[in-house]
């Protein structure tokens, strides 16, 4: 019955460790995403901004959308 109680406790624990690691990955993501559409957002500016200019700021906003 010790035995049944400890490895119930272990499990509950990593279950807690877990969804605390999904919970964070969850944080990152959303995180992420709003960077992706306001530099996407600032990209599409640029181009109606300077349809054939911006090249480097074009380039410069492509590289932080591929994370």
């Amino acid at each position: 019955m010790d035995f049944v109680q400890s490895e119930r406790g272990r499990l509950q624990g990593e279950m807690e460790t877990v969804r605390g690691e999904r919970d964070q990955l969850r944080i990152r993501v959303e995180a992420t995403e709003a960077r992706a559409e306001e530099a996407t957002r600032e990209l599409e500016a640029l181009r109606l901004r300077e349809p054939s200019g911006g090249q480097e700021e074009i380039a410069r906003l492509r590289s932080e959308l591929q994370i």
